[in-house]
């Protein structure tokens, strides 16, 4: 499954979910929220498990709504 929520496209991968930043506001918010995430980056995608990825997708609905 796929979906885009701001400036980040989010796939589920099963026990992890990758978050695609879709341009640089994106990659600044990556940067500055997620330090303290344990994360794995392959090629342009960040993957996360899923757990985690729950309070990464409310922070990115919290600081980047449209």
């Amino acid at each position: 499954m796929q979906t885009t929520l701001n400036d980040f496209i989010i796939k589920d991968h099963g026990s992890l979910v990758g978050f695609y930043p879709a341009n640089d506001t994106g990659c600044k918010w990556w940067k500055d929220n997620t330090t303290k995430v344990r994360q794995r980056k392959k090629g342009n995608v960040y993957l996360v498990k899923r757990l985690a990825s729950r309070d990464i997708i409310t922070g990115i609905e919290k600081d980047l709504e449209d």
